[in-house]
């Protein structure tokens, strides 16, 4: 996949295991995205060795690194819709 191509799509999915770090700097695991994962790319700079990237399921953001391109693909079908933990807490937030 080339770099031009990222925001052709705006969800894909992990074909491996990839792990995702916490800077764009790529020196500390945040967590692993396992096979069958959806990734969204929120923030993309040409120059940089990682893009951001966010779970579909819950919004957890991290930095996927440039070489692992080549383990995401298009996904076949978008993620089906969801409330996120934030919007489900929110709507039993006490009103004040």
């Amino acid at each position: 996949m080339t770099f031009g191509n990222w925001y052709n799509t705006l969800e894909y999915q992990c074909q491996a295991n990839i792990n995702i770090y916490d800077s764009d700097k790529c020196d500390s695991l945040a967590t692993q995205a396992a096979s069958g994962r959806y990734l969204q790319i929120i923030q993309s700079q040409e120059k940089s060795a990682a893009v951001m990237v966010k779970f579909i399921e819950e919004e957890y953001p991290g930095w996927l690194v440039n070489t692992n391109f080549d383990k995401i693909q298009s996904a076949p079908t978008v993620f089906p819709p969801h409330i996120s933990f934030y919007q489900f807490a929110s709507a039993f937030a006490k009103k004040t």
